[in-house]
């Protein structure tokens, strides 16, 4: 049985919608968060993940 396709594109990861009553306060952060992550994931191993998103 094949994965279906997350809003991503991947087959793999973690399923996630945004609730209906979100306000925009916790969208911003959460934004934030991904933000924050982002930098700290980059800065770690940022020459690699290049490496393997341009082979992608």
């Amino acid at each position: 049985m094949t994965r279906p396709l997350l809003p991503s594109g991947h087959r793999r990861g973690l399923p996630f919608t945004v609730p209906d009553d979100w306000t925009p306060e916790q969208a911003l952060a959460v934004f934030e968060l991904l933000e924050d992550l982002l930098v700290v994931v980059t800065d770690f191993c940022g020459a690699q993940l290049n490496d393997l998103l341009a082979r992608a």
